[in-house]
């Protein structure tokens, strides 16, 4: 989480001014600390300082710490805890005379600046926001989330906050800093030093992931759109029918077929013929022409693609061969370092392994053979390079030859799988970002590893027509997603 890193006498002066030239109201000192959920109970109500500060410290999970106090904040006090902690982390100061005033009606000035501490803005460099009525204290800091679209101006403007008001701010700071410290967390940038940070930070500062997607993107908004435009297009369509051979009637027929999920599931016996052969392989030459009899349709080696790409490097008109790592079953590398927090994901992938296997009536040491492949595809995963690197233009179109990967390619013989596109290619540029990840994976293929190799070709047939085979199938991968991507592991291992 970023928090703010501010010093020196501009803070210091927006705080003094901001407590200075807030009107005082006294109320009772509260005898008893209110939970996160007795507030919500009337959020109509007005909220406190002290009361602010332990709901956006429970909204955030922050850790307790230890401030250095302030004079009108008592250790008696309800929310000296809340307070003492804030002060520790940061996002508050008090008004430099060594009091909080914890039991006044918080604005949303003073929530502003509070919010600002968080995300870490230099103040002193955002452009004033002429629309806003707060004190000149705190306009920089409203300017600032007007600016990002973070919150509104009726709400910043506010005198007197409710609690309904304080869950609006703690929404907006929580979603500016849902994505941490990593590439696309929100930063201040000048135009000229970091152009995607300047020109996207109102996205970055309020893109939020919904329901049932496990990314954002700035794609997804005019997808949900056209989504529910294209729902709206086909429920007119399939309501009115079509004549036999119109477009409408097509496109009701296509739905159908789509909907027939019991004739979807029948199509896993055209599937089975080709597992068949696969389990009848005895050795790894004859893994290796299975293999080639089925590429391009079916990668049953899949441990890394080849594939004709514009020849970005030297000349974007024409064609050239990349070879690079194929997906792992987790997607991303840091997915398989072996720490506590990934146990249910190691866990939960091994037992979808072996259902996949059990799907396709494999019934026999079921257990361990989804223990083997998970080992292969956890080495082959932190044997790769970082995705960062592959990131990189060029570091992805790394020089290489045909030549230098048929005697790398000796174990599993991948690059004659298809000879077209070889033919095609001959005298094209030929690029590999990473030939010592290519070389681990050959160090596979010997007769000891023959089990676990054929249980990835089985694995890789049904993945690729998965879509095609019923809603059971897809069902398989649930628990995987929802430990994955945000649901509670209890109760799922």
């Amino acid at each position: 989480m970023k928090r703010s890193k501010f010093t020196g006498s501009i803070v210091a002066l927006l705080l003094v001014l901001a407590l200075a030239f807030t009107p005082i109201t006294v109320f009772a000192a509260p005898t008893q600390a209110l939970t996160v959920e007795q507030l919500m109970e009337n959020q109509g109500r007005g909220i406190t300082r002290g009361e602010f500060v332990m709901f956006l410290n429970a909204c955030l999970s922050l850790p307790e710490g230890a401030g250095a106090g302030f004079m009108d904040v008592p250790e008696n006090h309800p929310y000296a805890a809340d307070i003492s902690a804030a002060q520790a982390i940061g996002y508050i100061r008090g008004d430099g005379g060594g009091t909080f005033r914890p039991d006044d009606i918080i604005t949303g000035a003073e929530a502003s600046i509070c919010i600002n501490y968080f995300l870490g803005f230099d103040l002193s460099k955002v452009p004033l926001n002429n629309q806003t009525t707060v004190p000149s204290w705190a306009k920089p800091a409203v300017s600032n989330l007007l600016d990002l679209g973070m919150l509104t101006l009726s709400l910043t403007d506010k005198t007197a906050l409710t609690v309904s008001d304080a869950v609006s701010y703690a929404t907006a700071l929580m979603t500016a800093l849902m994505f941490g410290d990593g590439p696309y967390a929100l930063m201040q940038a000048d135009e000229n030093d970091d152009f995607f940070a300047y020109n996207n930070r109102q996205y970055l500062a309020t893109a939020t992931i919904a329901p049932g997607n496990i990314f954002a993107m700035s794609f997804t908004d005019p997808d949900f759109v056209v989504e529910n435009q294209m729902s709206t297009l086909l429920a007119k369509i399939l309501a009115g029918g079509g004549e036999v051979g119109s477009d409408e009637w097509k496109i009701s027929e296509l739905h159908k077929m789509y909907m027939d999920v019991e004739g979807r599931a029948q199509s896993l016996e055209k599937i089975i013929p080709i597992i068949d052969e696969i389990r009848a392989v005895k050795n790894i030459s004859e893994l290796n022409a299975l293999a080639a009899k089925y590429s391009p349709a079916v990668n049953l080696q899949g441990f890394y693609g080849i594939g004709a790409y514009s020849d970005a490097l030297t000349d974007n008109t024409k064609w050239c061969a990349l070879v690079v790592p194929g997906s792992t079953m987790l997607g991303a590398r840091d997915y398989y370092a072996d720490i506590e927090a990934l146990a249910p994901i190691h866990a939960i992938l091994k037992q979808y392994i072996a259902s996949v296997l059990s799907y396709v009536g494999e019934t026999d040491n079921l257990e361990s053979r989804a223990t083997a492949m998970f080992a292969v595809d956890q080495g082959n995963a932190l044997a790769s390079m970082p995705q960062e690197l592959l990131s990189d233009p060029y570091v992805l179109f790394t020089k290489s030859s045909w030549e230098e990967l048929d005697k790398i390619a000796v174990g599993s013989g991948t690059m004659s799988y298809d000879p077209r596109l070889r033919e095609a290619l001959k005298d094209a540029n030929v690029y590999c970002p990473d030939t010592v990840y290519i070389e681990h994976v050959e160090a596979l293929y010997t007769e000891e590893n023959l089990g676990v190799l054929k249980d990835f070709a089985i694995f890789n047939t049904i993945i690729t027509f998965g879509q095609f085979i019923g809603d059971d199938f897809n069902a398989l991968s649930n628990d995987l997603a929802m430990v994955m991507f945000g649901a509670a592991t209890e109760g799922v291992l």
